[in-house]
């Protein structure tokens, strides 16, 4: 028995945005802000992969530029889809220090 694995793992989930570090980057860059800051980002991720809907948890840089820019992207992602179907909900913390 057991419950049924994730859709999607956290693992997973870092990989996939792992793979689009520098575009997040780019977010921060063009954005010219300094300092430190953290933009947290809910994303519910479909049984097909694609991302469905964001949602900005925490944005320490209050313009939203840098969370509008990553969220954006983000509709751009693809995961791995589920193979028992159904959606995960993904908090993701990206954190920006120059």
């Amino acid at each position: 028995g057991g419950d049924p694995a994730p859709p999607v793992d956290h693992a997973t989930v870092r990989g996939v945005i792992g793979a689009h570090i520098h575009e997040i980057t780019d977010c921060f860059t063009r954005a010219n802000l300094h300092g430190l800051g953290k933009v947290e980002i809910e994303f519910v991720i479909t049984a097909t992969g694609r991302v469905r809907s964001v949602a900005i948890q925490n944005d320490d840089f209050k313009d939203g530029v840098v969370s509008g820019c990553i969220a954006a992207l983000a509709f751009t992602w693809r995961f791995p889809e589920a193979p028992g179907g159904g959606e995960i909900k993904v908090d993701f913390p990206f954190e920006f220090m120059r």
